[in-house]
């Protein structure tokens, strides 16, 4: 795993060569092992190395391909590397180097092209290519959006970074806060793509490559589509049986990729469905024990720790814990908002990095279960959702009910065992479920954290329409769901906060749910294989019992989150007060002040419900702090 960053300057002179050094510094803590810096021309090239194969300095990037056209900067895996390679040897006569996936890489990239190589490759990835004959710069990432690339124009010069504080260490001062990217992030409690937290600056989508010719001119391709793949694919014919079997051969193939390294190699277990099936499948294709990491919380609520031992023992792995403090939370916090470099809010970043932190003391990659939850029907939105809309827009009678429902009844009972219903309740309330766009309403308002981000953002007419609500054809409003999920949530939010908090620790990250071919069998599958009444990833949770018994497992879902609401309201609360009601957030007059006391006060008298937002200004004026 590695970090890149680049600069195609308009007028060129050696001070670039200053800024890139100044760029690639803020980039150490995702590549410690090796850095390198690139110039030609115009174009500036960087790259900090995290050594996964071949250890050596064959591995030293930037690199250049054999025939001296193509220089590439690259962060990410190619797991099937070894096979391009042997493809390439039969194309021509090659003697390589190293035994690194980017030599091959970008040998392939000058062989085969750009678009050919990327259809070939199954990994997860962010490069810059140069051609230096064209004078074309080419950028990419991977079909899922495991790997991050900003690009943009600051000033007169164009700039691309793995991280924006890369972008930021030079261009700081030209760097304008995007409102409506603002309005997102109080949303969500991340920024979506392509959008980013500044103008002029965006997130390359997944499964595409930007060109940028030597006119300035740039254009974006999309090399593979999730919809188009779903879309495309026949259903799914085989029984039940046929499909466990399909699905336990296709993600034990991608473990088995997945393991290729030349250090050592672990695992994240929270003793839930997803990482202990990893696990297992891992456990299974080794003879020595698998080094596996949990996080634990005092709150039995919030507490996975216990059911991660109990699963790491059936298994015989080498298992570590950590249990996570108050007082550890109120440490990480100030630090958070050079780990995330833009706004972002979902709390369980903390013990995401946390665990990276205790992952990185043994090993240098760990495998995850994230995808699960998007691929084979997770989250409670994927049954929830269809049945709302079937119950308030398909149907006049619960439509009418909800309408007339009162505002103060919702509002008592959010202080109640209820609250989470009647948070759901209150967004619904507001949605006009007319028209073909009312399943995806229904989407957003289950996935927003609160909508009384509305006129938190000062100077600013809310949009309450997406981006995107591309429809799949003939899939059922479920799987239209976890579709949705798998291109926006899960690459925004789980991705990014995954990628953040391992390579601040230097940890490479790998998440073998994510293979294209098992996403492609996954949506083939009819709904009942995934989801069963209110029970989601059925066939999983098969495949799982065959390692584990369904007593360690079987449990209603927890997700890694912290006791946001009692840290808040214990040793982080005069923090937490610190920062939202502080000069610098208030200076900006980018939030609303008043409307922020009041969501404080009524989440002091019981309305948990006001917890997420009120986090998600505490990491923005943090954040303010830090970078501006």
């Amino acid at each position: 795993m590695c970090g890149i960053v680049g600069i195609v300057a308009k007028h060129p002179n050696e001070e670039y060569v200053t800024k890139l050094k100044r760029s690639v510094d803020m980039l150490k803590h995702r590549g410690p092992n090796d850095d390198g810096v690139w110039a030609e021309d115009n174009v500036y090239l960087g790259h900090v190395r995290l050594s996964i194969h071949d250890l050596s300095a064959a591995g030293h990037q930037p690199m250049l391909s054999h025939c001296g056209r193509w220089v590439i900067a690259f962060n990410g895996e190619i797991y099937n590397y070894l096979n391009l390679k042997n493809a390439l040897s039969k194309d021509m006569s090659m003697p390589f180097q190293s035994d690194t996936d980017t030599e091959v890489l970008v040998n392939a990239i000058a062989v085969w092209g750009v678009e050919t190589t990327l259809k070939q490759t199954t990994g997860m990835f962010a490069f810059a290519c140069w051609d230096r004959y064209e004078k074309c710069l080419y950028l990419a990432r991977d079909r899922f959006g495991e790997k991050p690339l900003y690009y943009g124009h600051v000033t007169d010069d164009f700039v691309f970074a793995s991280e924006l504080k890369a972008i930021q260490v030079n261009y700081i001062d030209a760097l304008k806060i995007d409102q409506n990217a603002l309005v997102d992030y109080m949303r969500l409690g991340y920024v979506p793509t392509p959008r980013s937290i500044y103008k002029g600056i965006k997130k390359l989508s997944q499964g595409s490559y930007l060109c940028v010719k030597p006119s300035g001119e740039s254009k974006i391709i999309n090399y593979w589509s999730a919809k188009d793949e779903i879309n495309q694919t026949p259903a799914y014919q085989g029984s039940y049986e046929q499909a466990k079997n399909d699905v336990e051969r296709l993600l034990k193939e991608s473990i088995s990729l997945q393991l290729s390294a030349d250090v050592p190699v672990g695992a994240f277990l929270s003793g839930g469905v997803d990482s202990s099936l990893v696990v297992a499948m891992m456990q299974s294709m080794r003879t020595s024990k698998v080094n596996t990491f949990s996080i634990g919380f005092a709150q039995k609520n919030y507490d996975e720790a216990q059911h991660a031992l109990a699963v790491a023992k059936h298994l015989g792995t080498q298992h570590t814990e950590l249990y996570i403090s108050e007082k550890e939370a109120l440490d990480l916090i100030p630090d958070l908002a050079h780990i995330y470099d833009e706004p972002f809010a979902d709390s369980s970043q903390i013990p995401t990095y946390l665990v990276s932190k205790l992952a990185a003391k043994s090993v240098k990659v760990s495998l995850t279960g994230d995808g699960a939850d998007e691929l084979f029907g997770g989250y409670t939105r994927h049954w929830q959702a269809p049945f709302i809309k079937h119950k308030l827009v398909d149907s006049a009678l619960y439509r009418n009910i909800l309408r007339l429902t009162p505002a103060s009844l919702l509002t008592y009972a959010k202080q109640t065992k209820w609250h989470k219903i009647a948070e759901q309740l209150a967004r619904l309330k507001k949605l006009d479920f007319k028209g073909n766009d009312s399943l995806f309403s229904i989407y957003s308002a289950l996935r927003a954290q609160n909508f009384a981000y509305e006129d938190l953002v000062m100077g600013v007419c809310v949009e309450q329409k997406e981006q995107s609500s591309q429809s799949l054809l003939e899939k059922t409003s479920a799987e239209q769901i976890m579709y949705w999920d798998s291109q926006h949530y899960m690459m925004d939010d789980i991705l990014t906060k995954v990628d953040r908090s391992a390579m601040a620790n230097s940890l490479e990250t790998r998440v073998p749910f994510l293979n294209h071919h098992l996403f492609k069998l996954a949506f083939s599958l009819p709904l009942s294989y995934k989801i069963n009444a209110k029970r989601g990833k059925v066939i999983l949770k098969d495949i799982l019992h065959q390692y584990v018994p369904q007593s360690l497992v079987e449990r209603p879902k927890m997700g890694f989150s912290i006791p946001l609401a009692h840290w808040l309201k214990g040793e982080l609360k005069p923090l937490a007060e610190y920062y939202l009601f502080g000069e610098k957030l208030a200076q900006t007059n980018m939030i609303n002040i008043n409307l922020t006391h009041h969501f404080w006060t009524k989440f002091l008298a019981g309305e948990n419900s006001y917890q997420n937002i009120l986090w998600n200004i505490l990491m923005f004026s943090r954040w303010l702090e830090k970078w501006h």
